[in-house]
Protein backbone atom coordinates (compact mmCIF):
# COMPACT_ATOMS: atom_id res chain seq x y z
CA UNK A 1 0.00 0.00 0.00
CA UNK A 2 1.20 3.49 -0.60
CA UNK A 3 0.87 6.36 1.57
CA UNK A 4 -1.73 8.83 0.44
CA UNK A 5 -0.89 11.83 -1.37
CA UNK A 6 -0.75 15.54 0.15
CA UNK A 7 -4.15 17.06 1.46
CA UNK A 8 -5.69 20.00 2.52
CA UNK A 9 -9.62 20.37 3.27
CA UNK A 10 -11.44 23.07 5.06
CA UNK A 11 -14.12 22.23 7.75
CA UNK A 12 -17.22 24.13 8.84
CA UNK A 13 -19.20 23.48 11.46
CA UNK A 14 -22.01 20.19 10.63
CA UNK A 15 -25.83 21.20 10.82
CA UNK A 16 -25.85 17.29 11.54
CA UNK A 17 -23.41 17.54 14.46
CA UNK A 18 -25.01 20.39 15.84
CA UNK A 19 -28.84 19.35 15.55
CA UNK A 20 -27.69 15.95 17.59
CA UNK A 21 -26.44 18.19 20.09
CA UNK A 22 -28.72 20.23 20.85
CA UNK A 23 -30.83 16.84 20.72
CA UNK A 24 -29.38 15.33 23.37
CA UNK A 25 -28.75 17.94 25.42
CA UNK A 26 -32.45 18.84 25.21
CA UNK A 27 -33.88 15.55 25.67
CA UNK A 28 -31.41 15.14 29.33
CA UNK A 29 -32.43 18.36 30.34
CA UNK A 30 -35.95 17.54 30.08
CA UNK A 31 -35.86 14.22 31.75
CA UNK A 32 -33.99 15.62 34.58
CA UNK A 33 -36.94 18.07 35.33
CA UNK A 34 -39.56 15.53 34.73
CA UNK A 35 -37.40 13.25 37.36
CA UNK A 36 -36.86 15.72 39.79
CA UNK A 37 -41.11 16.31 39.83
CA UNK A 38 -41.92 12.79 39.54
CA UNK A 39 -42.37 13.06 43.27
CA UNK A 40 -39.56 9.99 43.38
CA UNK A 41 -37.80 10.36 46.77
CA UNK A 42 -34.09 10.08 46.16
CA UNK A 43 -31.19 11.14 48.01
CA UNK A 44 -29.80 15.10 48.03
CA UNK A 45 -26.65 12.53 46.65
CA UNK A 46 -28.60 11.26 43.65
CA UNK A 47 -29.62 14.86 42.88
CA UNK A 48 -26.51 16.35 42.40
CA UNK A 49 -25.17 13.62 40.08
CA UNK A 50 -27.88 14.36 38.12
CA UNK A 51 -27.23 18.30 38.20
CA UNK A 52 -23.21 17.40 37.57
CA UNK A 53 -24.24 15.03 34.51
CA UNK A 54 -26.94 18.15 33.18
CA UNK A 55 -24.21 20.16 33.64
CA UNK A 56 -21.91 17.99 31.42
CA UNK A 57 -24.61 17.55 28.44
CA UNK A 58 -24.16 21.63 28.58
CA UNK A 59 -20.43 21.55 28.66
CA UNK A 60 -20.45 18.94 25.54
CA UNK A 61 -22.61 21.03 23.36
CA UNK A 62 -20.45 23.75 24.35
CA UNK A 63 -17.18 21.88 23.05
CA UNK A 64 -18.88 19.75 20.38
CA UNK A 65 -20.04 23.40 18.87
CA UNK A 66 -17.00 24.71 17.07
CA UNK A 67 -16.80 28.75 17.11
CA UNK A 68 -13.96 28.40 14.24
CA UNK A 69 -13.57 27.32 10.58
CA UNK A 70 -10.68 24.84 11.00
CA UNK A 71 -7.82 23.30 8.39
CA UNK A 72 -6.76 19.72 8.08
CA UNK A 73 -3.51 19.26 6.17
CA UNK A 74 -1.77 15.98 5.42
CA UNK A 75 1.91 16.28 3.81
CA UNK A 76 1.85 13.02 3.25
CA UNK A 77 3.99 12.11 6.11
CA UNK A 78 2.14 13.95 9.54
CA UNK A 79 -1.27 15.70 9.86
CA UNK A 80 -1.71 19.70 10.75
CA UNK A 81 -4.32 21.51 12.23
CA UNK A 82 -5.06 25.26 12.08
CA UNK A 83 -7.81 28.02 11.83
CA UNK A 84 -9.10 28.69 7.90
CA UNK A 85 -8.46 31.93 8.38
CA UNK A 86 -4.77 31.90 9.07
CA UNK A 87 -1.87 31.08 6.70
CA UNK A 88 -1.06 27.24 6.34
CA UNK A 89 2.39 28.48 8.02
CA UNK A 90 0.33 28.78 11.11
CA UNK A 91 -1.28 25.14 11.29
CA UNK A 92 0.27 22.79 14.46
CA UNK A 93 1.11 19.72 13.97
CA UNK A 94 -1.61 17.26 15.18
CA UNK A 95 -3.05 13.29 15.59
CA UNK A 96 -5.85 12.86 13.60
CA UNK A 97 -7.96 9.73 14.52
CA UNK A 98 -11.62 8.00 13.51
CA UNK A 99 -13.48 7.87 16.43
CA UNK A 100 -17.07 6.72 14.42
CA UNK A 101 -17.33 6.74 11.16
CA UNK A 102 -20.91 5.88 9.50
CA UNK A 103 -19.65 6.34 6.23
CA UNK A 104 -22.00 9.86 5.90
CA UNK A 105 -19.94 11.10 8.48
CA UNK A 106 -17.22 10.93 10.91
CA UNK A 107 -16.19 11.76 14.63
CA UNK A 108 -12.49 12.69 14.53
CA UNK A 109 -10.35 13.45 17.63
CA UNK A 110 -7.90 15.83 16.76
CA UNK A 111 -5.31 16.17 19.25
CA UNK A 112 -2.79 19.23 18.50
CA UNK A 113 0.66 20.13 19.13
CA UNK A 114 0.69 23.29 21.61
CA UNK A 115 3.87 25.59 22.94
CA UNK A 116 3.24 24.40 26.13
CA UNK A 117 4.07 20.93 25.03
CA UNK A 118 0.62 19.42 26.10
CA UNK A 119 -1.72 18.39 23.43
CA UNK A 120 -5.23 19.90 23.18
CA UNK A 121 -7.40 17.88 21.89
CA UNK A 122 -10.89 18.60 19.54
CA UNK A 123 -13.70 16.78 18.53
CA UNK A 124 -14.62 17.34 14.97
CA UNK A 125 -17.68 15.80 13.68
CA UNK A 126 -17.26 15.58 9.91
CA UNK A 127 -19.63 14.89 6.68
CA UNK A 128 -19.63 15.71 3.14
CA UNK A 129 -21.15 19.28 3.54
CA UNK A 130 -19.01 20.52 6.13
CA UNK A 131 -15.80 19.61 4.05
CA UNK A 132 -14.18 22.56 1.77
CA UNK A 133 -12.22 20.07 -0.53
CA UNK A 134 -12.61 16.42 -1.40
CA UNK A 135 -14.16 14.11 1.09
CA UNK A 136 -12.85 11.02 -0.25
CA UNK A 137 -9.14 12.14 -0.27
CA UNK A 138 -9.83 12.83 2.90
CA UNK A 139 -10.85 9.71 4.35
CA UNK A 140 -8.75 8.03 2.15
CA UNK A 141 -5.87 10.06 3.90
CA UNK A 142 -7.32 8.88 7.26
CA UNK A 143 -7.03 5.60 6.51
CA UNK A 144 -4.31 5.58 4.84
CA UNK A 145 -0.81 3.76 6.26
CA UNK A 146 1.27 6.06 7.79
CA UNK A 147 5.44 6.35 6.48
CA UNK A 148 7.46 4.67 9.14
CA UNK A 149 9.95 6.94 10.55
CA UNK A 150 12.83 6.28 8.83
CA UNK A 151 10.46 7.35 5.71
CA UNK A 152 9.52 4.07 4.18
CA UNK A 153 6.03 2.95 3.98
CA UNK A 154 4.25 1.10 6.77
CA UNK A 155 4.37 -1.92 5.54
CA UNK A 156 7.41 -1.55 3.49
CA UNK A 157 10.52 -3.85 5.05
CA UNK A 158 13.58 -1.47 6.20
CA UNK A 159 16.63 -2.82 3.80
CA UNK A 160 19.40 -3.93 5.81
CA UNK A 161 22.35 -1.07 6.21
CA UNK A 162 25.41 -2.11 4.19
Amino acid sequence: MTVAPALSVGLRSSRAARGAVVVLVAVSLVGLLAWCLSGFRVGLGVRAAALVAASAAVALAGVMWPSVERRLRWDGRQWFVGQADRPPEDDRPAEVEVMLDLGACMLLRVRAESASGRGRVAWLAVQPGSVEGSWHGLRCALYSPRPAPGGAAADEPALPSA
